[in-house]
């Protein structure tokens, strides 16, 4: 990440329908997926442009708690619950 918290490698929007998102990206890099103009997820991509992170913004597990799904390279995702919206 760069200084001010955004990644060093840019924050990029993108307009369409859920699993719309690559799983290869620029390096060091977030994009955020609008469905309907609300952004339901944010991916995150590593230093080698895989896919690190997503954010799901459109479920939650009535805590009013987003979810982390962190990626593994080929071996899936893991569930993380963040507080907050």
């Amino acid at each position: 990440m760069g200084g001010d918290g955004a990644p060093s490698g840019g924050v990029y929007v993108v307009y369409g329908r859920s699993g719309d998102l690559e799983t290869i990206g620029k390096p060091n890099s977030r994009v955020d997926l609008y469905v309907n103009d609300k952004r339901i997820q944010s991916r995150c991509y590593n230093y080698r442009g895989q896919a690190s992170r997503n954010r799901d913004y459109d479920h939650e597990n009535g805590r009013n708690n987003h979810f982390f799904h962190t990626i593994i390279s080929g071996l899936g995702m893991g569930i993380e619950a963040i507080g907050g919206k």
